[in-house]
Formats: structure tokens, C-alpha cells, sequence
């Protein structure tokens, strides 16, 4: 089945598979785009990504590589409003891939109340409609994919924000990340038989079962994610969990 690409094609009617193979050129686009901002006077205390769903796990992925450093503390909220230690000192980036979440757009309004620094992350909606100033900046996204499918270009987009800001140095790792992703993809991809294919073989032996990912620090919303794109992509149940203490 996994070698029939008219089967596959009939089945992944949203051409996921696609996307996913083109995540290298998605990371380095979004990348590329959260730079693009402007630049503020001094380092943020604080990052708060605001989100929901497939817009919040690229927070996660954030907060968890900037753990790695010695930069300010990240924390990823995923509510109606912010916690009261944000204040102008934050870098708040709200995040939601089609602009028009309900939530998103409310943390927006505390984040702004708060006279924090805003970033918007968003494919257009009602989030980009309000006016760019000092304090509130867009990042826009291509649109046109499912939220989910949206991975590499909203952490792309929150990293280079966070290296604008001052919060994060990813120096050469995002270009290396795109290579490494080129070279899976090479070894995995859609067009590579079953035989030779450890994607493929892996997704045979896990047919059936009912998977829980364990991550452990930077692997935990990698273990998130993987089971999160189970449960909606094939619609199967799977569960992830990080490595207790």
C-alpha cells in the first residue's frame, strides 16, 4: 500500500505527505520572514507564545530550544489571557495560523492592554487587521494548508522573531536542521520502496497499535507533535508522554 502512490494519493486527499516533505524549505521560509521584523532597544525578559493547537506546538518546540540557552524564560499559553507577570518587558507572540482564533486574538488584546511587545504570526485573518505600531508587528505565513501542516513555517517564524529580539543565537542550526531533513527525506520519502524505507517500515509495524512517544526535554513536544499527527492525520489513537523524573 505505502509503495502505491495513486493509493496513497487517494487517501491523503489534502497532500499532507507533500507538505511534510517540503518542511526544510518551510523551517528556512519562515525563518527568513520572523527576521524580517524590526529589531527592539533591548533584550525581552520574557517570551509568551500565545496559541492554539497546530499554532501552539511551534511554541513548544520554542520554549523547549530556548531552554537549551541561556536566554530569557518561554512559556506557551493557550487560553484567554495572559499571566500577570507579562508587562512591557515581554515579547508576546501570538500565533495562529488562520488569524482567526478566538483565543489568540484575546491573549492579543491582554498582551497590548499590558503594553507588552507583540508579534502576530498568521496566514492573514482578523489577527494582521489590527495597525502595526511600536509595539504590535506581523509576521505573515503563505496560506492555503490545514493549521497542522503549518509546523515549519510558525517556528520558523517564532525563531527568527526570537533572534530579532536579541532571545535567541540558532547561528548556523537552522540551515544544518534543513539539511538533516533533506537527508531523511531522501532516505524516507514517499518515493523510496518499503524495503530500503524505515519510515515506511516503522509505520507497518505500528498498524494496529495503539503508540505512546516519549520525549524527554528538547524531544518532549517532538513526542507531542508525532502523536498529535496520528491522531489527526490517520485518525488513529496514539498518546505522548515525556520521561518522568
Amino acid at each position: 500500500m505505502l509503495d502505491d502512490g495513486k493509493g496513497v494519493a487517494a487517501v491523503d486527499r489534502t497532500g499532507m505527505l507533500g507538505m511534510v516533505e517540503a518542511m526544510p524549505e518551510h523551517l528556512s521560509e519562515g525563518y527568513r520572514l520572523g527576521k524580517a521584523v524590526k529589531p527592539w532597544r533591548q533584550v525581552p525578559g520574557s517570551v509568551v507564545v500565545c496559541g492554539l493547537g497546530g499554532s501552539a506546538i511551534g511554541g513548544d518546540a520554542l520554549r523547549a530550544w530556548l531552554a537549551t540557552g541561556s536566554g530569557p524564560r518561554c512559556e506557551v499559553v493557550r487560553g484567554y489571557s495572559l499571566p500577570s507577570h507579562v508587562d512591557g518587558d515581554s515579547l508576546v507572540i501570538a500565533a495562529s495560523y488562520s488569524g482567526n482564533t478566538e483565543e489568540t486574538l484575546s491573549m492579543l488584546d491582554d498582551a497590548v492592554a499590558k503594553g507588552a511587545k507583540v508579534v502576530t504570526v498568521s496566514s492573514g485573518g482578523r489577527i494582521v487587521e489590527r495597525p502595526a505600531s511600536d509595539s504590535v508587528q506581523s509576521v505573515r505565513v503563505p496560506s492555503g494548508m490545514v493549521p497542522r501542516a503549518s509546523f515549519g513555517y510558525m517556528f520558523g517564524a517564532m525563531l527568527g522573531v526570537a533572534e530579532r529580539a536579541g532571545a535567541a543565537s540558532p547561528g548556523m542550526q537552522v540551515e544544518e536542521s534543513t539539511e538533516v531533513m533533506a537527508d531523511v527525506i531522501r532516505s524516507c520519502g514517499a518515493g523510496v520502496a518499503t524495503v530500503g524505507n524505515h519510515a515506511k517500515r516503522l509505520a507497518h509495524e505500528l498498524h494496529g497499535c495503539v503508540p505512546i512517544i516519549v520525549g524527554h526535554g528538547i524531544s518532549a513536544p517532538v513526542a507531542r507533535r508525532w502523536a498529535n499527527q496520528m491522531n489527526e492525520n490517520a485518525k488513529s489513537l496514539a498518546f505522548s508522554s515525556e520521561l518522568p523524573e
